[in-house]
């Protein structure tokens, strides 16, 4: 053995030991995933960065003073794809044996998506009859009303694109359509979760080049879908492989961040899906694989906690934006402040209602659906996005 050997093994114990990066054995089990959650904070802060500048440049070009960049919204949502297959997999994993767990998940997953979304697309809504001028697409038809409430895709009057009421809802359609697949492949077969969902997502994506355009088939079954099967492949391994790497939350959040510098810089805005999709998945295994070893600090308890209100976040930040944005064209905000601090303020009203969304709409809902899932059921699954 050559001397340089040791050195560099001592070299890289030394720098575990500086920055408490070391690899671990974790027992299987229902607690919180941090790192998850970090990346479901992260994946919606991409989508309220999205809208803040659109709407901070909508006001600005009237003054040619705007903000000099964009931000893809769309690949935090596929992220959030990511994400949900990962933790739908997790979640059914210890219950597949149960008669009839099948029509349970997608009950139970029913009551903790919609009534939120309901809400969201109610105040919508109301806000689009109260302020039309305001708000894009403004004219709502009853039909599309329904078809929105009902997750099911609608040409929407006037461009005829697939979109609910509350357009943030694209995604929750999509969401929608996966826990009814994962719900059949359930029934269809509980004892080769992943094999079956695998063959049922390949064949619907291959279904999809003999779907007619502009139809709803058609719009559901496109590759994008391919997200959630990734999810759940990701959450097969994390069951069968124990170590992880276990990081402080500062490592994992610079992780993060080379992602999405990545993102940034080199994969523009509107590229392939195959290009985000690659980069999507790959965060998405490294947080799986990845255990925050200081969880409980105040830092990263907080953005645990965005990660808990990212679904309320995702919902009703638009609701912020809008309000600040009309408050900075009557004020002429971004003649006289800029872009950037009209931009700051967008994001951070974003955030401050995203968590009064999350503790006094989505968490007392959550308590009524836990109470009627354990008078249903006699049980509540976990872990709970």
């Amino acid at each position: 053995m050559s001397i340089s050997q040791p050195l560099r093994t001592s070299f890289v114990q030394a720098l575990s030991y500086a920055f408490n990066i070391r690899i671990v054995d974790t027992a299987q089990s229902t607690t919180k995933i941090h790192s998850i959650q970090f990346l479901r904070a992260f994946a919606a802060i991409l989508v309220v960065l999205q809208h803040s500048i659109h709407e901070v440049n909508e006001v600005g070009a009237a003054s040619l003073t705007g903000v000099p960049f964009v931000v893809d919204g769309t690949f935090g949502v596929e992220i959030f794809f990511v994400i949900s297959g990962f933790i739908m997999h997790a979640l059914a994993k210890p219950r597949l044996g149960m008669p009839g767990y099948w029509w349970k998940f997608l009950l139970e997953r029913a009551l903790r998506i919609a009534p939120v979304y309901w809400i969201a697309t109610t105040l919508f809504i109301v806000a689009a009859a109260l302020f039309p001028s305001q708000i894009t697409h403004a004219s709502i038809a009853p039909a599309h009303a329904l078809a929105s409430y009902l997750f099911i895709p609608y040409a929407r009057p006037g461009d005829g694109n697939f979109s609910p009421i509350l357009a943030l809802g694209w995604s929750l359609n999509y969401e929608m359509v996966f826990y009814a697949l994962f719900s059949f492949c359930i029934w269809f077969n509980s004892k080769a979760i992943t094999v079956t969902i695998t063959a049922v997502f390949l064949v619907i994506t291959v279904l999809h080049g003999f779907t007619a355009p502009n139809t709803v088939p058609h719009y559901l079954s496109k590759p994008i879908i391919l997200l959630f099967l990734a999810g759940t492949v990701i959450s097969y391994l994390h069951q069968v492989v124990p170590r992880r790497l276990s990081l402080p939350s500062w490592a994992f959040v610079a992780i993060v961040a080379v992602f999405v510098t990545v993102k940034q810089l080199f994969i523009p805005f509107g590229a392939s899906l195959l290009q985000d999709s690659i980069l999507a998945i790959s965060m998405v295994t490294v947080a799986a694989f990845t255990y925050i070893n200081d969880s409980e600090s105040q830092a990263a308890r907080r953005v645990t906690t965005t990660g808990d209100a990212s679904y309320s976040l995702y919902l009703f930040h638009i609701f912020a934006i809008n309000l600040i944005i009309i408050a900075a064209k009557q004020l002429h905000l971004i003649d006289r402040a800029g872009a950037y601090p009209v931009l700051g303020v967008c994001v951070a009203g974003s955030l401050v209602v995203g968590h009064l969304a999350f503790r006094y709409i989505e968490t007392p809902i959550i308590s009524w659906s836990v109470g009627v899932r354990k008078s249903l059921f006699g049980f509540i699954s976990k872990p709970q996005p």
